[in-house]
């Protein structure tokens, strides 16, 4: 597959936000009609560029058909279906909450003046040491909403800098042994 590629991350198997399942590998999602609608009609997929902004314990690369890329944060599609598993676990996922609550904690030391830097420093390591619990519970739906909240607080610590997002990609990359496209 040559061109752009578009990615999810799942939570046991199913999206981190909602419920429901998502069909098995190779099969198409039911189709989505109308019009596109942010949090209310069509699938949410991921960019290349915007993987380090959400979080799951599971990253999938997918073939999507009539996507609509809405804003920095959000790719809507009417339906999509797996492609390929990219090599990522829960460890990972909790790993880079550890990595991004050190560079939210490394930018609000780098400004010790800084007190937003200092409360989403603050932010990060609650959010991380909230990830690493979750699994405890089996519950990767919510351990994936307190590493992106981790994610969250390294990328407003630093300002929401190009920077800090391509180091967060970076790692991802890193850990799933190759580069995302």
């Amino acid at each position: 597959m040559k061109g752009k590629h578009y990615y999810k991350w799942l939570a046991n198997n199913g999206p981190v936000y909602g419920v429901g399942t998502y069909a098995p590998p190779g099969e198409w999602q039911p189709r989505f009609e109308g019009e596109l609608a942010e949090y209310k009609r069509g699938y949410h997929v991921l960019t290349a560029e915007q993987v380090a902004l959400w979080m799951g314990d599971s990253l999938i690369r997918v073939d999507a058909q009539n996507v609509a890329i809405m804003n920095t944060e959000n790719t809507l599609c009417r339906t999509w279906r797996e492609i390929r598993r990219l090599r990522w676990t829960q460890k990972d996922m909790l790993d880079f909450a550890e990595f991004c609550m050190a560079r939210a904690a490394a930018a609000a030391h780098a400004d010790r003046n800084d007190a937003v830097a200092d409360r989403y420093s603050t932010d990060a390591a609650r959010d991380a040491n909230r990830a690493r619990l979750y699994p405890a519970n089996q519950d990767a739906i919510y351990a994936a909403r307190a590493v992106r909240g981790a994610g969250d607080a390294a990328r407003a610590a630093a300002r929401y800098s190009t920077h800090e997002l391509q180091a967060q990609r970076e790692w991802i990359e890193s850990r799933i042994g190759e580069r995302l496209t």
